[in-house]
């Protein structure tokens, strides 16, 4: 599974985190995104060993430009996204 990468929406906590923290022990890099950008920090600090293979994104999925930004960024910094996991609200 190595050189995968998923981008989740609402994975900064409760289900989307514990999804993010199984692919990033698997070995993929997760593209996390969520609204809130206090529970990204949090999740920066939950899975800060996994650093160097997630990317961390404040995105309203419900606003396509952000939404749009966020995959654009996750591409560049990833270079492709391999599986989408739509697990916000």
């Amino acid at each position: 599974m190595n050189n995968k990468t998923v981008l989740i929406t609402g994975a900064a906590s409760g289900i989307g985190l514990e999804i993010a923290q199984a692919f990033l022990t698997a070995g993929m890099q997760v593209a996390i995104l969520d609204f809130s950008k206090e529970a990204i920090e949090a999740a920066q600090a939950r899975v800060s060993e996994f650093n160097k293979q997630c990317a961390f994104f404040v995105c309203d999925v419900t606003n396509e430009t952000q939404f749009l930004s966020a995959i654009d960024e996750a591409i560049m910094q990833f270079g492709h996204i391999d599986i989408l996991i739509n697990n916000a609200g």
